[in-house]
Parts: C-alpha cells; sequence; structure tokens
C-alpha cells in the first residue's frame, strides 16, 4: 500500500476510536476472499478514484442492551485474548476512494471512502462477566462489514462543512458459547459538523 493508503488506513482508524479502535477479532477459522466486485465499475484510469485494501478494527456499543461488537481483519488486542476474537491476521478488506487528493496538503482535500468485505464479528455483553475482555461472549464469527464517510478529511465533499460517515455490520452465522447459530446486525451512525460530533445512532442486534 502506498502513502496515500497508508494514511487512510490511519484516517479509518481515527474514526473507529469514536466508537473505540481498541481491540480487534478470535479464534482459527478459514478466511473468505474480499467481497467487492468492480466487474461492473471499472475505474478506467480516472485518477479520481482509488483502490486497495486495508486491515480493520472497529468496535461500538449499544447502551439500550449493554453489547458491544467489533469487526475486523486482526486479532483484537493484538491476541491477547484467547477466548475473543481472531488469533492470527486474516485477510485484508477492499476499500475504494473517488475525489481529490492533495499529497502536499492533505486538508485541503475532499475524498468518499467506501470500505468493504468479510471480517470477523466478535459480539460480547458488557453488563456480565467473562473472558472477553473481562466481559460475556455472547457470539462470534465472519460477517460483512461497510463503512462510508462522505469525507475523510473531516470537511465534507467539496468544502461541505458537513461530515457523515457509518458502519454497518451483519451476519446470519455468528457462533454463541453453547454452539448455536444467531443473527446479527448492528451499525454506528454519526456527524460532525464545524467542530461538534454527534452520534446519531448506535445498535448491537444478536437474535
Amino acid at each position: 500500500m502506498n502513502r496515500l493508503g497508508t494514511f487512510l488506513t490511519a484516517s479509518a482508524c481515527v474514526a473507529g476510536l469514536v466508537v473505540a479502535c481498541t481491540e480487534g477479532p478470535t479464534e482459527t477459522a478459514t478466511v473468505l476472499s474480499p467481497v467487492f466486485d468492480w466487474t461492473n465499475n471499472p475505474d478506467n484510469g480516472n485518477i479520481r478514484i482509488f483502490r486497495g485494501e486495508t486491515h480493520w478494527v472497529t468496535c461500538w456499543s449499544d447502551a439500550e442492551n449493554g453489547l458491544r461488537a467489533c469487526h475486523g481483519t486482526l486479532p483484537l488486542g493484538g491476541g491477547t485474548e484467547p477466548d475473543c476474537g481472531l488469533q492470527e491476521e486474516g485477510d485484508p478488506i477492499e476499500f475504494q476512494d473517488v475525489g481529490i487528493f492533495n499529497p502536499d496538503d492533505p486538508f485541503s482535500s475532499w475524498i468518499h471512502e467506501v470500505v468493504k468485505g468479510e471480517v470477523f464479528i466478535t459480539v460480547r455483553d458488557l453488563n456480565q462477566p467473562g473472558d472477553c475482555f473481562g466481559a460475556k461472549l455472547v457470539a462470534e464469527g465472519w460477517g460483512q462489514f461497510m463503512y462510508v464517510d462522505n469525507d475523510i478529511f473531516g470537511i465534507g465533499p467539496e468544502g461541505n462543512n458537513a461530515n457523515a460517515w457509518k458502519f454497518q455490520g451483519n451476519s446470519n452465522n455468528l457462533i454463541a458459547p453453547d454452539g448455536s447459530r444467531v443473527n446479527y446486525n448492528g451499525h454506528a451512525h454519526l456527524r460532525w459538523n464545524e467542530q461538534d460530533l454527534k452520534v446519531t445512532s448506535l445498535k448491537v442486534d444478536v437474535h
């Protein structure tokens, strides 16, 4: 990944920090390939389109039910949690950035970013003690993840001062500690406007 890709990865982690970028995934499992398909959307050499792969770890909590979901391609806590998440690095997921990047002054740029792929999802209950970062493990397994940001530099496309981004995760194949299969849906929606961060919605649903 070149300098731009490295910067984008760092920016994504900063965005994740708002909802917690301090953890990462569990047990060894077969890693599925990224799910982006550019067949019907080639860039045709357009310099405004940049594509690549990145590792990702993003977590958020649902205050209503005390559940916390983490989505990632790397071990949570650097692999220090043997009962929680991936223990080995998985495949990176793919991203597409569309916009204008000025390497001499990155924050004069604007870039719309979409990240999408297969990640390992860990859900735990913060209200109950357990071995997954001190909390009870609810379910874990592979699922889909998507992150969309209208401007990773925080000023909005073409100078619009409203910056919004969202994380979404889902899976119908998470496994509970008792071996049962559960469904998961979650999202985190955030907005930044004139130096004011607003969390509009945080949801973790397992059933």
